[in-house]
């Protein structure tokens, strides 16, 4: 179980931030996105109405001391990775959120481009 040490964070409480595997908690995305299916990779995260360019969106990742690395914060972290991102990875102490680079389109998919968060994940070959 994780503890508070890492809150307030937006969208979570001590209620709804708990593990839910080795390394990812459970968060309340915003309520300007949802998940739904992607046609890059199976999951994703969609605008549910515009969201203007330089939005902070949700938190999407949570600095562990003990396991030293970030913990994926579910769903929040279900965006796919293009070299022709829309969103954008920040750092806020320990916590890593999504903030949009661009105008969001109600249904559009969020998107960031992995190459820029090594510490988090790295695009395979294959992707785009």
């Amino acid at each position: 179980r994780l503890t508070n040490r890492f809150l307030p964070v937006e969208g979570l409480d001590s209620m709804d931030f708990k593990s839910v595997g080795e390394y990812s908690a459970k968060g309340r995305p915003s309520p300007k996105v949802y998940q739904g299916n992607s046609s890059i990779d199976g999951l994703g995260l969609f605008a549910k109405e515009y969201i203007p360019n330089d939005t902070v969106i949700h938190e999407t990742h949570v600095w562990s001391k003990k396991l030293d690395a970030y913990i994926n914060i579910k769903p929040n972290s279900m965006y796919n990775h293009s070299e022709n991102p829309n969103c954008k990875i920040i750092r806020l102490g320990n916590i890593l959120s999504l903030k949009t680079i661009a105008d969001i389109k109600v249904d559009d998919e969020l998107l960031v481009d992995y190459n820029k968060n090594p510490d988090i994940e790295l695009p395979q070959e294959d992707w785009k």
